[in-house]
């Protein structure tokens, strides 16, 4: 990367809703390593000193405004959000959608950009030549937010497995990793969530086969605090795929906390330096249909075996551990990613 940064522009829509959040992460990494610019975003936001701190006050107040019927404004998605890179003499138009879904829906976006990542990218879709991956950012993470999870590195690990999930995309997957989890003889800690705005009626069933199972279900959401404290203190903690099989927001907070995943199968995206198994993470080996639907009752079969061997193995989970905290601080802190886009811009491509 050249010794002068450059500028970047957010050119934030004027009536952008609360998905601003989703740029929330990369908006921080600009500020560390260019001269970062917010524009169209409200004057309130100023308020706050810190760029993830104006986004999150912007996002909140599109929020608020949005739940007062005769104020309620036209919005359109922060989902995929336009920069402009001025370095040197070069002025750069660029895109990051972070969109959980792999397609392309912001064709307009995408004629726009000389350059358009995708945090949700599959490798074995064909995209448009100027698409290319990029770190699927958690737009709930702030500095402070970030030096608290990596303070939990050294934690004291009381449990043996944790799943903590919210019942959405995928449910009948998901409800079958719970009862799988759930039949395990070691210490489990198991919290499956109701999202505030679920159909409950139709998650009646299986919250009943849940609760039958023995784990708990909730509808309080739980502080991130709380979330990940109780992660922390497992020896190996299951992450499953987000909606539209995406690489979910927690991964980040995985990482970051050096933690030892077992995912019940490997990612269909692919960051631009990849979470490899075995390295960065446990492979419970479930094969699942690529629409995400629900795997053979045979696939669920296998995760006993695999959580009971990596239990066994203190050294692959330390190693895993101290793997996931190097992948952060070396590829996915904002910084490092916002690095990650500037090399690309600067390469020409």
């Amino acid at each position: 990367m050249s010794a002068d940064p450059g500028e970047i522009a957010f050119r934030a829509h004027p009536r952008v809703d609360g998905t601003l959040l989703y740029q929330r992460y990369y908006l921080m990494g600009f500020d560390r390593v260019a001269r970062l610019e917010l524009e169209s975003l409200p004057r309130a936001s100023l308020l706050a000193r810190t760029v993830g701190g104006r986004v999150r006050l912007a996002s909140r107040l599109r929020r608020v405004r949005a739940k007062v019927p005769w104020r309620r404004p036209e919005t359109d998605t922060g989902l995929t959000g336009r920069y402009v890179a001025r370095i040197g003499a070069r002025t750069i138009r660029f895109a990051i959608d972070a969109r959980d879904s792999s397609p392309i829906h912001d064709p307009e976006i995408l004629e726009w950009s000389d350059v358009y990542f995708k945090a949700n990218a599959w490798p074995e879709l064909d995209y448009d030549d100027r698409v290319h991956p990029i770190v699927n950012g958690n737009g709930i993470l702030s500095w402070r937010r970030i030096e608290r999870l990596r303070a939990l590195r050294g934690s004291r690990r009381d449990v043996d497995v944790a799943f903590v999930s919210r019942l959405w995309g995928g449910i009948e997957h998901n409800v079958r990793l719970f009862e799988t989890l759930a039949r395990l003889d070691c210490r489990v800690e198991l919290q499956a969530l109701i999202p505030r705005d679920a159909d409950t009626a139709a998650l009646a069933k299986p919250i009943d086969r849940l609760r039958a199972a023995g784990v708990p279900v909730g509808t309080r959401a739980l502080s991130p605090d709380e979330l990940w404290r109780t992660l922390a203190g497992a020896r190996l903690v299951v992450l499953r795929p987000g909606a539209h099989l995406c690489v979910p927001w927690r991964t980040l907070d995985l990482l970051c906390m050096g933690a030892c995943i077992l995912l019940d199968s490997p990612f269909r995206p692919v960051w631009p330096e990849p979470l490899l198994p075995g390295v960065h993470y446990v492979d419970a080996g479930v094969q699942r249909p690529p629409d995400g639907s629900v795997a053979p009752t045979s696939e669920y079969e296998k995760i006993h075996a695999v959580i009971e061997k990596a239990l066994a193995d203190n050294d692959l989970q330390d190693e895993v551990r101290a793997a996931n905290a190097r992948y952060f601080d070396d590829h996915a802190a904002p910084e490092r990613v916002a690095g990650y886009v500037l090399q690309t811009l600067e390469a020409g491509v």
